[in-house]
């Protein structure tokens, strides 16, 4: 196994989701915004027959729902693909540099991951339609359930270093304490190119 190679293609995985995030998070400000602009409509309408000014908003937050749910979906193969590469790893360290740069990016994905949270929160607070304000809790509690899923990703980097690298003194990353990693699956680490990878999706 060439873990130069697996461990840049683990950084490009990681990389894509990243940006796949924080585009989304752009599209999850958004709506914050209009939600807090349709709650300012409804407090000042005295009239509830006339129809809302954004009514393109119903659809808009199903539809960023949906996609949040796909990028959730198409990661499910990421914990165990790095699990395997933890398993598989054996010192060489003469690669530490590429194995910590997997750690940040591994961070960075962690960090796109929570700052979804917080406008889906507050689109759900803003919101006053029943119906609509059950699509954004449902959609909260998505990413937050995806949240504590994903926790382990920079602890699981953690450990890939240390095995390339045995004498890497860095500590673990913040915000992984209790965490518990599952076992590996056995076998060997499946090549992204095969039916698993996000680009064959």
């Amino acid at each position: 196994m060439d873990q130069t190679k697996v461990l840049k293609q683990a950084m490009q995985v990681l990389d894509e989701f990243t940006n796949k995030l924080k585009a989304t998070c752009a599209r999850c400000e958004d709506i914050q915004s209009r939600a807090h602009r349709l709650e300012a409509w409804y407090k000042n309408q005295t009239n509830l027959k006339i129809r809302p000014p954004d009514r393109d908003f119903p659809d808009d937050l199903k539809i960023l729902r949906r996609d949040i749910k796909t990028i959730i979906r198409d990661f499910d193969f990421v914990p165990a693909w790095l699990a395997k590469l933890e398993r598989t790893a054996v010192p060489q360290p003469d690669i530490e540099d590429v194995a910590i740069k997997l750690t940040r990016t591994a961070s960075g994905f962690q960090q796109a991951v929570l700052t979804l949270l917080a406008p889906v929160q507050m689109t759900y607070n803003h919101l006053r339609v029943a119906e609509v304000k059950i699509d954004a809790w449902f959609l909260a509690q998505e990413i937050e359930a995806w949240g504590k899923e994903t926790v382990g990703i920079p602890l699981r980097t953690h450990k890939i270093l240390h095995k390339i690298s045995p004498l890497d003194a860095s500590p673990p990353p913040h915000g992984s304490e209790g965490v518990v990693l599952p076992e590996a699956p056995e076998g060997e680490p499946e090549d992204l190119e095969g039916p698993n990878s996000p680009r064959m999706r």
